[in-house]
């Protein structure tokens, strides 16, 4: 570990760096450390919530993080969920913390007109509509509960088929699940992929039931492909999701309510649409990458020139 960070100061000075940017754990910590022994300014980004691991928090975690505000000049945080979280949870100044959402980069998402590739993969007919989750399968995104509300969905449009993208650890089990649901013919696990923007703009609409979620750019990522978008409201997931205008919020590990809100979507076509075109504004509006990009540039311009 020392001789890690004396070949991370070696770099940094010769390369005669401005600026230290620490990116999620434990580089953030590094960023704070390096930082200091090379005399150069550092700010750390914070992605995470204490409440994700389901453990309560580690003296150790409180010590790092408590080191690593003493020897930063800012914590960003992406979302004011993981801002509170901070504050409450690790005990960092508000004042320490910037809130800086996390930005999407709308030259990758542009909705066109559907060309049910995805349909065709699945091989399931044009009229289909597909629910798309964008999640890793751990437990703390909740996809148990999505898959017990699904008997209940198909109850009422039993041409809805719930595609998961993202692979993880849980996925087998998942499956098993579904099957034991009588649902399996309905639910498909897409693996990990990387045409998201494709993907999304064959669905219908996007769920994401997560027990836990900073920020969660897979919101982001449906919304900018105008979909709406059923979220837990939990976390960060609220500070995207405008409940009732770009989509629908419900409680964490909530089968029935997750059940509710999808029959909903499912049933009005016409308010669906208008949530998400409403959805993609608000992405413009407030989650626009280069605008995100710009703001943090800026702070590091002013720190630079003595502004702080």
């Amino acid at each position: 570990f020392i001789s890690f960070l004396r070949r991370l100061s070696g770099i940094i000075k010769e390369n005669k760096v401005d600026i230290i940017q620490g990116q999620f754990l434990p580089h953030s910590h590094y960023a704070a450390l390096v930082g200091f022994l090379t005399g150069k300014p550092s700010f750390v980004t914070i992605h995470s919530t204490t409440n994700q691991s389901g453990q309560s928090v580690k003296p150790a975690t409180l010590l790092k993080n408590k080191i690593s505000e003493m020897l930063t000049q800012k914590f960003f945080a992406v979302s004011e969920a993981v801002k509170r979280d901070l504050v409450e949870n690790l005990h960092i100044s508000a004042t320490h913390i910037k809130v800086l959402h996390n930005g999407i980069n709308l030259d990758r998402y542009s909705p066109r007109e559907t060309a049910f590739s995805l349909h065709r993969e699945l091989g399931i007919g044009e009229d289909s509509r597909i629910i798309l989750t964008i999640a890793q399968a751990r437990p703390e995104k909740g996809l148990e509960y999505l898959i017990r509300a699904v008997p209940e969905v198909l109850g009422r449009y039993a041409n809805t088929h719930f595609a998961f993208c993202g692979g993880g650890p849980l996925q087998n089990s998942l499956t098993r699940l579904a099957e034991s649901l009588g649902a399996g013919g309905n639910i498909h696990f897409l693996g990990v992929r990387k045409d998201v923007p494709a993907l999304l703009n064959d669905s219908y609409a996007s769920v994401l039931p997560s027990l836990a979620e900073p920020l969660g750019n897979a919101v982001l990522e449906a919304m900018a492909m105008k979909k709406a978008v059923v979220g837990t409201d939990v976390d960060g997931i609220p500070e995207m999701i405008v409940h009732g205008s770009t989509g629908l919020l419900v409680p964490p590990g909530d089968s029935p309510a997750l059940a509710s809100s999808l029959i909903e979507i499912l049933r009005d076509t016409a308010r669906t649409a208008t949530m998400g075109e409403k959805a993609r504004q608000r992405v413009e509006d407030k989650f626009e990458l280069n605008r995100r990009v710009l703001t943090e540039i800026e702070i590091y311009e002013d720190f630079l020139a003595g502004k702080k």
